[in-house]
Parts: structure tokens; sequence; C-alpha cells
């Protein structure tokens, strides 16, 4: 019958990759589909495994049918609250140097590494303060701006995010453009550049500084 294997192959996979979003740095456009949640508190969903996307997939392919680049997914206990999207976590920059990412208490939500780089390099480089905690969709409307991230997305800007009901028509109540719609943000854009010469290690003074981040792996 199905179960796991007691016994598992660790291997790393080194390979030149292209954006996630095709294209330089430049915002995407994101589409919330209300009924559709990718989990639900009790389940899988903050666990780092290859069918955590899958469910994402359906709503994915209706959104970019529509034009947009990428699902953000709904919370399932109430439907009005921002999780991540298909394969990246978020974030949402308020005035005042405030970022606010979902918390990982509900557990529904990856806990990426990508994010957690993110949190410190916004505290310790940036001057801001993270919270971890709720957005709700209204909430959006006082954010200056927004990025995805993750090991594929990286930082990946947000110029605006649109709510769909489930049959596809548009809740125009609650869409909300960050900007122009197309520019990535100044912090969007200072968290990108950092988080890439960390990547690369073209910047001697935050190799020391995040010299742990870094682990050799002979060939």
């Amino acid at each position: 019958g199905v179960k796991p294997s007691w016994e598992s192959t660790f291997c790393i996979y080194c390979s030149p990759v292209g954006n996630y979003f095709k294209g330089d740095l430049k915002a995407i456009r994101l589409q919330a589909v209300r009924g559709f949640s990718r989990a639900c508190k009790g389940g899988a969903g903050h666990v780092k495994a290859s069918g955590n996307y899958a469910p994402a997939f359906f709503s994915q392919r209706a959104v970019k049918k529509r034009g947009f680049d990428d699902v953000i997914c709904l919370d399932a206990a109430t439907g009005e609250h921002i999780e991540e999207a298909g394969a990246s976590n978020f974030f949402a920059v308020f005035p005042n140097n405030t970022i606010y990412t979902p918390s990982l208490d509900s557990e529904t939500i990856l806990p990426g590494i990508t994010r957690a780089s993110i949190i410190e390099l916004a505290e310790k480089e940036c001057g801001c303060t993270v919270v971890e905690g709720p957005i709700h969709l209204s909430d959006l409307k006082d954010a200056c701006e927004a990025f995805c991230c993750g090991t594929g997305a990286s930082v990946t800007p947000v110029g605006s995010i649109s709510v769909a009901h489930p049959d596809g028509s548009e809740d125009k109540e609650h869409g909300v453009v960050f900007g122009d719609g197309k520019t990535p943000g100044p912090l969007t854009k200072r968290l990108y550049d950092t988080l890439l010469k960390i990547q690369t290690g073209n910047d001697n003074d935050l190799n020391e500084r995040y010299s742990d981040w870094i682990h050799v792996v002979e060939p």
C-alpha cells in the first residue's frame, strides 16, 4: 500500500535559471479567487512538499487565462485574508517603513528561507519594522508597495491585486494598484538588490555581515 519511505537520498542540483516570472524586474499582476484556498489549518500547508504546489494549479490556470501572472491565495477560515501566492510568500509595505507578512502561526504558509532572509534584511539593512500577522484584503488600500519572494521568485514586485468571484467576475471593491502598477517600489528594489549581492557574493561588506548564510559545498 501507499506509505512513507524510511530511506531517502539527499542531493543538490546547481544550475543557472532565469526569472520565475519572465522578464526583468517588473511588477506582476495577481488575482485572488473567492472560494479558493491553498491550505487550511490542521493540514500540511506549512510543509515544503512537492504536492503542496498542486492545489494552486487549477486557480493559477484560471487567473492566467484572464491575463494575470499568478494567483494570490486567501485563508480558508474567513476568505478575507492574504496568505501567499501560488509558490511564493507575500509582503506588503506600509508607510513609516512598516512591512506586513502573513504569520506562520496559521500553519498554512510555507516558512520559506527567502522569507526569513527578507525579514532579516528588512530589519537590519533597511531599518524596517516587520510585522508577522494577518493582512485583510481591505488593508491593502493603505499599502504603498508589495512584493512576493521565494527561491525561484527571488524578490518580485507586485503591481496590482484583483479579486474575482468564483464565476470569474471581478470584485471591484477590493482591487488595488500599488504605485503606477508597473514600477518596483523603492524598498522592494533595495531588498532585491541586497539579496542579489549576497547571493552572488559581489559585496564584501554584506559577505562579512551575512557569512553565516554561506555554506560552501565541496564538489
